[in-house]
């Protein structure tokens, strides 16, 4: 090898340099880099199976992510300028958490060279956070989220784990099939970051079901509405809306003065507002009056 100032170079390439520079990788690189790009919408969650007489486990692994990062992040460019690109590029920061080792590799690569998106080690730090259950249980996943926004990658989900992801944060549920595509699952992430819900059609009719059932066997039976405030709270709210004091409110509505203070009262001290002002903006912020 000859260097810049004509010199020829002491150190004799490698037997895995010399096949990179003819285009040709040593089978078990082989096997694996035909894996990821052959068919990426099939491969994506599945683990590849390694050609007879190459390596397979945890050497596979190390391939697989050895040769995707070398054939995509750091493809046009040097290692050194990637990274530098990377550390001034902001977007949104995002967590995946997944059951599979394999997959979180895949995630990472796919979304690392993502346009507006920016990788962060725990889903504390993040303001999204990818979830891929596989086979794990994903409420047992989902337990220690601090992520407050989610997007769930997966099919078939029970309703107890579909309500469980609702809980922690749920945004966006995507199935396998679209997750595989750069284009819709950065697309997914930027949804869920502006709080644009996207659930599949069946996911949805489920969730309506259940939130028809939550307010027919709990809220209703409690004179309690979505918000938590029972109709009297909201009437008495709309009213001091619209400048009435206790005593007029009171006159409205056939109450007596203390059944007025009382009821705001109650309101204040279970959603912890400060006064009656506190009431009346945090009524409108979250459209109940």
């Amino acid at each position: 090898m000859t260097g810049a100032s004509g010199s020829t170079c002491s150190v004799a390439c490698s037997p895995r340099a010399r096949a990179r520079t003819a285009g040709v990788l040593p089978d078990r690189d082989a096997a694996c880099v035909n894996w990821w790009t052959a068919e990426p919408d099939r491969q994506l969650f599945r683990r590849p199976k390694p050609a007879p007489g190459t390596a397979g486990g945890a050497d596979l692994i190390t391939a697989v992510m050895v040769d995707m990062t070398s054939h995509t992040a750091w493809q046009g460019g040097s290692r050194r300028a990637a990274t530098t690109g990377q550390a001034h590029r902001t977007g949104i920061r995002v967590a995946v958490r997944t059951a599979d080792p394999l997959v979180h590799t895949g995630l990472i690569v796919l979304l690392r060279s993502a346009s507006g998106i920016e990788l962060v080690d725990h889903d504390s730090e993040a303001a999204v956070t990818v979830v891929v259950p596989d086979d794990a249980d994903l409420v047992e996943l989902l337990s220690d989220v601090k992520s407050p926004r989610l997007v769930l990658i997966a099919d078939d989900l029970r309703q107890t784990e579909l309500w469980s992801a609702i809980e922690r944060g749920l945004i966006v549920l995507l199935p396998r099939g679209e997750a595989t595509r750069r284009a819709r699952l950065v697309q997914a992430i930027s949804d869920a970051c502006e709080g644009r819900g996207d659930l599949p059609a069946e996911h949805l009719g489920a969730v309506l079901r259940g939130l028809k059932l939550l307010h027919e066997n709990t809220l209703s039976p409690r004179d309690l509405n979505f918000h938590g405030l029972s109709a009297r709270e909201t009437e008495v709210l709309r009213l001091l809306a619209d400048g009435l004091d206790t005593a007029e409110i009171a006159e409205r509505l056939i109450y007596s003065d203390r059944t007025v203070k009382n009821i705001l009262h109650n309101l204040l001290s279970r959603l912890e507002l400060r006064n009656r002002a506190h009431a009346v903006a945090y009524a409108l912020r979250h459209g109940i009056i």
